[in-house]
Order: C-alpha cells, then sequence, then structure tokens
C-alpha cells in the first residue's frame, strides 16, 4: 500500500512507543487487579480451610500491589503512550495534507510547502514531555520520495489514492472500531451486574447467617475490577466516538467527487484531514479526564 511507504521514519518512531507504552500500561493495570483479586481469594480461602498460611499470600499480593503501583506512576507509561499517539496520527495527517496536495501545502501554494512542512512538526514536537528518541538515520527523517512522488501525480490519481487509501481505510477502521468497543463495553456491563447481584445476594445470605464466608467482598471486588477495566479502557465512550467519525468519514467520501481544481482539492483535503483530527484529539481529551 502507498499509504504504508509514505510515512516518515518519525512517524515510525512514535507509532512503535505509543503501542510499547500502551502495551505496559495495560499490563501494569492488568497486574494490579490480578493482585487484589489474589488478596481477596487468600482471605476466603483462610475463611474456609481455616489454614493462616493462605495470608502470606494476601500479604505478598498486596505487597506486589504497591509496586506495582508506584511502578505505574513513576514510569509515565500512559502519558507516553497518548502524547506519542497523538504526535503519530497528526503525523500521518500531514503526511497525506504533503502528499496529496491539500492545505496548507496545496499544489498552487506560492510559499516553500517543505518549509511549512518542518515548521508544523516542530510545533508538534515543542508541545510534547515525552518525544520519541530517534533509533537509526532513517528515523529522523521527515519528508519521504514517496511522499514527493505522490504529490506530483495529476490530480485523478491523487483523489483515488486518497480516496482508497486514506478515507475508505479509515472508514472500515472506525466501523470495526465503533462495533468491537460496543461489545467489549456492554459486555463489560453484563459481568459488572452479575458479579454486582452475586455480592448482593451472597451479602444477604450472610446477613442472615446462611453463610459464614465472605463471599460479598469477593464478588464486590470481582465487581470493582470489571468497573474499573471498564473505566480504564472507556469502550463506551470510544465507540460513540469511533461511530461519529465513521459517519463523517461517509459524507467526506460522498462529497470527493466535487473537487475539480487544485484549489477545491486542496480545501476538500484540509476539511477531510482536520474532521479525521478532531476524532484524535477528542480521544485524547477523553483519555485525560479521570
Amino acid at each position: 500500500m502507498i499509504s504504508d511507504a509514505l510515512m516518515p521514519g518519525l512517524f515510525r518512531v512514535a507509532d512503535r512507543r505509543a503501542v510499547l507504552a500502551q502495551t505496559r500500561h495495560v499490563r501494569v493495570t492488568l497486574t494490579q487487579l490480578a493482585m487484589l483479586w489474589i488478596a481477596v481469594l487468600a482471605g476466603v480461602s483462610t475463611q474456609v480451610t481455616g489454614n493462616g498460611s493462605f495470608g502470606f499470600f494476601g500479604v505478598g499480593a498486596y505487597i506486589v500491589l504497591v509496586f506495582v503501583r508506584v511502578y505505574g506512576r513513576i514510569s509515565h507509561h500512559e502519558a507516553i503512550w497518548y502524547e506519542n499517539r497523538q504526535l503519530a496520527e497528526s503525523l500521518r495527517s500531514l503526511v497525506w495534507r504533503y502528499a496529496m496536495g491539500g492545505a496548507p501545502f496545496g499544489k498552487e501554494e506560492s510559499r516553500d510547502v517543505d518549509d511549512e512542512y518542518t515548521e508544523r512538526i516542530t510545533h508538534l514536537l515543542d508541545d510534547m514531555k515525552h518525544a520519541p528518541v530517534p533509533e537509526g538515520p532513517t528515523d529522523v527523517q521527515l519528508i519521504t520520495e514517496e511522499m514527493r512522488r505522490a504529490r506530483e501525480l495529476a490530480l485523478a490519481d491523487r483523489k483515488k489514492i486518497y480516496a482508497e487509501e486514506r478515507v475508505l481505510s479509515q472508514l472500515q477502521w472506525y466501523v470495526a472500531r465503533a462495533r468491537r468497543d460496543g461489545y467489549r463495553s456492554a459486555r463489560l456491563d453484563v459481568l459488572f451486574l452479575t458479579a454486582s447481584a452475586a455480592a448482593v445476594f451472597f451479602g444477604l445470605l450472610q446477613a442472615f447467617a446462611v453463610l459464614n464466608v465472605n463471599l460479598l467482598g469477593l464478588f464486590g471486588v470481582i465487581g470493582a475490577s470489571f468497573y474499573t477495566w471498564q473505566s480504564q479502557r472507556r469502550y463506551g465512550k470510544q465507540a460513540a466516538t469511533y461511530a461519529a467519525a465513521a459517519n463523517q468519514l461517509t459524507l467526506v467520501h460522498t462529497a470527493l467527487g466535487r473537487a475539480r481544481s487544485e484549489s477545491e482539492w486542496a480545501d476538500f483535503v484540509e476539511t477531510a484531514e482536520s474532521g479525521i483530527g478532531r476524532e484524535h484529539t477528542s480521544w485524547r481529551v477523553a483519555r485525560a479526564q479521570p
């Protein structure tokens, strides 16, 4: 695909760093939840068996939980993930604007578009606290030969490439993600409600002295874990955001054929990329919220 070849080295570094930081952040969160489950299960096991040695597992789990929590705080994986993902997607948008002759890099611009392009990337990097570090000579590359070649193609060819490899590709991605995250959100809601119902049930059994084991606490922690994971991943909000972006891109694709001159095309690409960019801005703002 031409879209893969277009991307400069800086995009690839930011993308790799975002994926790695996201993976580590998710692992830290899952480890904390796992340690919490182990601690509670150890407490229930001690109650059921009367064997106090299970308490050591609970104590150990809480100690690990504290260390993992501190590690998560000082490693800044979440912030690194957000910043580098935002940088990668902003770079992707700039690359498409440049390669397709979209504003502010239109083919009819009198100013030096290479300087404008570089200046915009400089502004992106200036706002970052966790900027990616180049890993090799090609990682500092900002303008690829593929970008220049695509920019010199005829308008009809650029329109075809943009329609297939940018608009339709993004549209399909958003539709798939909206469905996936919508399903995950619904599944977590069901698991949370099931665990909460179990907690209420066993709590009533304890209240009426039918059961002496603290299963209320166990299922309460399980339910809280599902709720925490839902809050962390924000599947419901993301599904709605992805669906809105898909609808926006559907309108963009419908209007694609209306641009007949270079100036109209430059404005069209700018409008399309601004719409895609709003989704990424919304994503980061939502992620920054507690």
